[in-house]
């Protein structure tokens, strides 16, 4: 009977992991870090019907920033980087409304990456949320 309760108590803990990752089913979202040296400042953009612009704000070195997107349908994410007193535009990833993840790394306002995927299992949803 011990036997029993350990394993309900490890599967409930598996589920309770694994569960908050149906939300990318419904929605999309993005991560943000700064491998640079220097604070830097980041706003999204989602080019769709009508562009929405998601403030990331001011990351400090080696920060980073989890962020819910909800583009309508399909759109292009772009990211932009303040340099100086102009933003910079960089990647043009591809997403929908629901299960894509863009992880977006910016070194400097010139050096910026973005790499899409859709996550399913293959990472935890909690995981990036506590970053």
């Amino acid at each position: 009977m011990k036997i029993f309760w350990t394993l309900l108590a490890l599967g409930l803990v598996a589920l309770l992991l694994i569960a908050p990752n149906a939300l990318w089913l419904s929605r999309s979202s993005a991560v943000v870090r700064n491998t640079g040296v220097e604070a830097i400042d980041l706003r999204l953009v989602i080019v769709d019907e009508t562009d929405q612009v998601i403030e990331a704000g001011t990351l400090a070195p080696g920060e980073s920033k989890f962020l819910w997107i909800d583009p309508i349908g399909e759109a292009t994410l772009a990211v932009e980087v303040l340099d100086g007193s102009a933003w910079k535009r960089h990647c043009g990833e591809y997403i929908e409304a629901g299960m894509y993840r863009v992880e977006i790394t910016a070194q400097v306002p010139d050096v910026v990456t973005c790499q899409t995927e859709l996550p399913g299992l293959d990472r935890l949803l909690v995981l990036d949320y506590l970053r």
